[in-house]
């Protein structure tokens, strides 16, 4: 059975070998170290999948800002959907998914961000984040998606998505 439940300090090493199995390379590993000591880093939003006492699944939301004309507007940003190999299509990156969303409703966020494939992200409620008003100097494209966890979260908020610096380091 499959426990999601928050990372904790002795997971670190193994979180970093999910993130590096799952991509292929190190981009997202990097990130989600150096994000640890980052603003926008909240450790109730860094979740592992575990199952018979081994991590096989990982997620972290960090926050970022969207700046409209008036004000910045608290949002988050979904930095890693990680599974290993072996354990991909079993349902692991669906039950991260749900419980990291139910958790950022429940910390007060209502908007969630991401770069990731359309088809697969769509499933849980992202759409295209140009068609809704947001742009960002990081992400664009179809790839660059928002998830409105609360019915008209985004009715008032267009702008840029202002990521913290460390995103823009790896």
């Amino acid at each position: 059975m499959i426990n999601i439940r928050q990372e904790n300090p002795e997971d670190q090493k193994n979180v970093y070998e999910v993130n590096l199995r799952a991509f292929g390379r190190k981009t997202e590993a990097e990130l989600v170290e150096k994000l640890r000591g980052a603003d926008g880093f909240i450790p109730d939003l860094s979740l592992v999948a575990e199952e018979d006492g081994k991590i096989k699944g990982y997620l972290l939301l960090a926050e970022v800002h969207v700046k409209t004309k008036d004000e910045e507007v608290p949002a988050l940003a979904l930095v890693t959907l990680a599974v290993l190999p072996k354990a991909q299509k079993q349902g692991i990156g669906g039950l991260l998914m749900g419980r990291g969303m139910e958790l950022a409703k429940i910390n007060g966020y209502n908007i969630v961000v991401s770069s990731g494939h359309p088809e697969y992200y769509s499933k849980f409620g992202f759409t295209f984040a140009g068609d809704k008003g947001l742009t960002s100097k990081l992400n664009s494209g179809s790839s660059f998606m928002i998830a409105e966890l609360s019915p008209n979260a985004l009715d008032c908020v267009k702008g840029e998505v202002i990521y913290p610096q460390v995103f823009y380091a790896v």
